[in-house]
């Protein structure tokens, strides 16, 4: 895993995703639960195509771990340290971006990591109990050569009761 790097335009593309995820998460608390509207529907939508998995952080994380990580990929972005579960998160959307498009008889995106090859596309096609995040995590974890429970719990950890 040390070898992989991630690259700048994805770190750019990180933090455009925490500062989307941020503004929502503030809205969603102001308003205490209220339905979303349309235009807020269509908006999470679009960023859940952009970034797939990424309403998954924005159910889970509270506005003050997403402002960290925000800030986190902020000043990667300018020179400072990228934390690996930057590399996580981005190979989680890019792999389930991927199977996403395979099942859905789409062309699969080409990118240079993670790699997706026919075993993990085949496997995502038909998941074990109807739950293609867990391929994903297995994929994942099997390619940055970490438990996928521990992925799972540094990318999205249970959600605190306030």
């Amino acid at each position: 895993m040390t070898s992989l790097q991630l690259p700048p335009h994805a770190l750019a593309a990180l933090l455009e995703k925490y500062n989307q995820l941020v503004r929502l998460r503030a809205q969603r608390d102001q308003s205490a639960g209220s339905p979303a509207t349309p235009e807020g529907k269509l908006k999470l939508r679009s960023l859940a195509q952009l970034y797939p998995g990424c309403l998954r952080e924005l159910d889970r994380l509270p506005l003050t771990a997403l402002i960290q990580r925000q800030a986190a990929v902020a000043e990667a972005l300018t020179g400072g340290q990228v934390f690996p579960w930057m590399l996580w998160i981005w190979g989680y959307h890019q792999l389930l971006g991927a199977a996403l498009a395979h099942k859905a008889g789409r062309p699969v995106p080409s990118f240079s990591w993670p790699r997706v090859d026919s075993a993990f596309l085949a496997l995502a096609q038909v998941p074990p109990a109807g739950r293609i995040s867990l391929v994903v995590m297995g994929e994942l974890a099997r390619q940055v050569g970490q438990p996928p429970e521990s992925l799972a719990a540094a990318l999205f950890p249970p959600r605190r009761s306030s």
